[in-house]
């Protein structure tokens, strides 16, 4: 309470007199995680999500846990909101604090901000990491009170360090600042349509020559047809302008669609959707680390809702990646370039069940053949192609009144042609949290 009101008195003309209504919630607890992966919020080198670094063990952390929510509404239209989460243990200390805030004024403008951090302290996998990240934004919003229709500008600050001892950082220092300004249109039913364009200026402390400039714009819309159909579009492109080329390919564009078209087979029951999805980015100077690439994408999925509490559902899945014109490469770095090529079919099942108490568990096998493929142990160079299984669920589950039980599982099994290519993935985390106060 204290801290909504010191920020409500930094707005002019406002007192706590002024609140509407404020809820609370503080939970304390245990939780525990298990995983041969060394996984990172937001990893970052330079031009694309850095993947999950495997280990050969598995390693378990037992930790002690404090949240709290903070939810303020005054004014009227104007909220306030707190999410704070800490973490203890014998390997992991860790700190989040997000903060959003929504100032509405006589007229359809309303002021933006909020922000947090995250400070990690982790010993896990025989290395300590000290990671600190943390964002503030601040902008303003037109949205009438139907919200047909929305006009909006937001800046962004983003700063990040990382520290460790007995191994790599993620990401190296830097400071991001952007600056959207976005247009979105709500039609008839549920219809909506959307455009947004982001500058953006990302700085390293430590290795200036890698400083950038980038330039993104995302255009997307949701028809609803008369027929209870929907026909769903999106479109994103992004442009990355280094002061001069690095060994991480820091010049390039970048493009993402995708598209899907979703028809009720029957009222409310079953439905089937289709979809799409291409990703691809082409390099200034490509180089035998980052190429030119394309990946597409094609799914159909049948679903089954049970009224409002249980769905289920299927769904087959192709993805091909390409490297167009050999990755922009020539000799053998072109032939490496191929080399990443693959065609992979994927069938996955699902099971989700909303309310009370909320479940989802969606369990899925395939296969990844690559173009260049080797079933001979002692050559490097090739890949071997291979079947997996996997899963993914959560649970959410009251236990009494005031005792939650939060689990997510994420589970990855790779049977390779050569057999010492084999791998496993597994992050499992669970969590029981007791409610406190009235």
């Amino acid at each position: 309470m204290a801290l909504a009101c010191a920020a409500l008195a930094a707005g002019p003309g406002l007192a706590c007199a002024q609140v509407d209504s404020l809820r609370a919630r503080v939970e304390a607890g245990v939780g525990y995680d298990l995983t041969n992966e060394i996984y990172f919020d937001q990893p970052f080198d330079s031009t694309a999500i850095v993947p999950r670094i495997k280990v050969s063990d598995t390693d378990g952390r037992l930790l002690g846990i404090g949240a709290a929510h903070l939810d303020l509404h005054y004014a009227g239209r104007s909220r306030f909101s707190v999410d704070q989460l800490a973490q203890a243990g014998t390997d992991l200390a860790r700190e989040q604090l997000r903060l959003d805030w929504r100032h509405a004024t006589a007229t359809d403008w309303r002021w933006l901000g909020g922000g947090g951090v995250d400070y990690r302290h982790d010993t896990s996998f025989d290395e300590e990491r000290n990671d600190f990240q943390g964002d503030a934004r601040f902008g303003v919003e037109r949205a009438p009170p139907d919200f047909a229709s929305s006009l909006r500008a937001l800046y962004r600050f983003d700063a990040g360090t990382s520290r460790v001892t007995g191994g790599t950082p993620i990401y190296p220092d830097f400071f991001y600042h952007r600056l959207s300004l976005g247009a979105s249109r709500f039609g008839d039913l549920g219809s909506e349509w959307g455009a947004e364009y982001t500058a953006g200026y990302r700085t390293f402390p430590d290795t200036s020559v890698r400083n950038y400039f980038d330039h993104t714009g995302e255009v997307y819309g949701r028809a609803r047809l008369g027929n209870g159909a929907e026909l769903s579009l999106r479109g994103w492109g992004q442009r990355r302008a280094a002061r001069s080329d690095s060994a991480f390919g820091d010049r390039f564009w970048q493009g993402d669609a995708e598209v899907s078209y979703r028809q009720p087979l029957s009222l409310e029951t079953w439905w089937l959707t289709i979809a799409g999805h291409f990703f691809g980015t082409a390099y200034d100077q490509p180089t035998g680390s980052f190429f030119h690439n394309a990946l597409w994408r094609e799914s159909a999925e049948l679903r089954y809702e049970a009224g409002a509490a249980w769905a289920a559902q299927i769904k087959a899945e192709l993805e091909e990646l390409r490297v167009p014109s050999d990755g922009g490469l020539s000799g053998e770095d072109a032939l490496n370039a191929r080399r990443e090529e693959y065609d992979q079919a994927r069938l996955e099942l699902g099971l989700e069940r909303l309310g009370e108490t909320t479940i989802f568990f969606e369990p899925a096998a395939g296969r990844r053949v690559y173009r260049i493929q080797t079933s001979d142990p002692n050559d490097l160079l090739a890949r071997s192609s291979y079947w997996f299984v996997g899963a993914n669920g959560y649970a959410d589950a009251r236990l009494a009144t005031r005792v939650r039980l939060r689990a997510s599982l994420d589970y990855l099994y790779e049977f390779h042609d050569v057999a010492a290519d084999d791998l496993s993935a597994v992050y499992l985390t669970a969590e029981v949290r007791y409610a406190l106060g009235r």
